[in-house]
């Protein structure tokens, strides 16, 4: 008897093709037969290792593992330490800064003061009174358009006070190592207090005079020892 309330629906699988339907359950259910097999299956280990082996020997890669950890001498705590930001590099920019600075043109890179460091010398002319530590106006005003041009640099900074070979006897500065280092003192207080790290103040009074070039004046070889020099050295603090 037909069922008038809920036909079945036309297939299109009429004569000989109906047989397809009965393939195709028997197909679905041998494979989750199959999957069901595989899941309730004990893998063995040995195995499954010897056919990955074979697999990848096959296909032209490693049989084991690959090992992540890094050989010894690459290990983080046997890698050298980079040093800070090259001198080579870093000499053309201060030349330029220093050439174009308005108020940092009367300081100067010593060409051969430092053989591992670019050497900034800045006379006391422009920072200090005759016999004096305290910067003056220009003075301050240099040394914070020098701190400008340092505050990010990595490297190691050294501060030094020179004198010319005169002696000194004053209240505050009984000799010229006193004053030398008196002035070194108060530069790198000044860049400091600017961002700039400076590790190591030095007071050296006439102690390079000798090195200055003989064949100059001795006017200008005078003036030449009276400064406060800024060591940037290659190294990192």
């Amino acid at each position: 008897m037909q069922n008038r309330l809920f036909p079945l629906p036309r297939l299109g699988l009429e004569g000989q093709q109906a047989w397809l339907l009965t393939f195709a359950d028997l197909v679905s259910l041998l494979l989750c037969f199959f999957v069901m097999l595989y899941a309730t299956k004990a893998v063995d280990v040995e195995k499954f290792k010897q056919l990955q082996g074979a697999m990848t020997g096959v296909f032209g890669t490693l049989s084991q593992p690959y090992d992540l950890r890094p050989d010894a001498d690459q290990a983080a705590e046997n890698l050298p330490i980079m040093a800070a930001d090259p001198l080579a590099y870093l000499k053309p920019l201060l030349q330029r800064q220093l050439a174009t600075d308005p108020i940092l043109r009367q300081a100067y890179l010593w060409p051969q003061a430092q053989p591992r460091a670019l050497v900034i010398s800045l006379p006391a002319a422009l920072l200090f009174l005759p016999g004096e530590a305290t910067l003056g106006g220009p003075g301050r005003e240099a040394i914070q358009h020098l701190a400008a041009l340092l505050a990010n640099l990595d490297n190691a900074v050294v501060v030094a006070g020179h004198t010319d070979p005169a002696p000194i006897a004053t209240a505050d500065y009984p000799n010229n190592w006193t004053l030398s280092l008196a002035r070194g003192l108060t530069v790198a207080r000044l860049l400091r207090a600017a961002g700039v790290q400076v590790d190591q103040v030095q007071g050296l009074a006439d102690r390079d005079f000798a090195r200055l070039n003989p064949q100059q004046p001795e006017a200008t070889r005078t003036a030449a020892a009276r400064r406060v020099d800024v060591l940037i050295l290659p190294e990192q603090p």
